[in-house]
């Protein structure tokens, strides 16, 4: 059974997922972004595209890690395909006929992780941010002299 955690940055999904893994004896697999500097050069897709593209081939990587019954998934297509929707809607990039071709590509090579249940986890935008500057608490202000209006 593969359970897939999904949602925006800082909610917890990798809590989430080492929690269950660890309550009933499960594999944890890493998000994308684990696997991306494992994938070999890829020039066959030479567009803006390409970055999303390698997220979709890091799913080929996270397969091959799998060895257990029960795993939870942090992060599934569903987040890039969720990312390619809101560029779409901020009108930055339209990348979904791209994505929709090479995700059924993907799908019919069975190389994307389709879970069996998909959980879609949110917090409170404040709860979310606390985290986030929590986990940048390490970066140091640039004590930048301040603008003139």
């Amino acid at each position: 059974m593969i359970i897939a955690f999904d949602g925006n940055v800082f909610v917890g999904k990798t809590t989430l997922c080492k929690m269950y893994a660890r309550e009933n004896k499960g594999q944890v697999i890493n998000e994308h972004s684990y696997f991306i500097d494992l994938l070999k050069k890829n020039n066959s897709v030479q567009t803006e595209f390409s970055s999303h593209y390698r997220y979709l081939l890091a799913d080929a990587l996270r397969m091959k890690v799998i060895n257990g019954k029960k795993i939870f998934l942090d992060r599934s297509f569903v987040s890039t395909s969720a990312h390619i929707y809101a560029l779409y809607q901020t009108k930055e990039w339209d990348f979904r006929e791209e994505h929709l071709f090479y995700l059924e590509k993907f799908l019919q090579e069975q190389s994307i992780i389709v879970p069996d249940v998909f959980i879609f986890v949110l917090c409170e935008h404040d709860i979310a941010q606390e985290r986030f500057l929590q986990d940048h608490s390490y970066i140091k202000p640039k004590n930048t002299a301040p603008t003139d209006s």
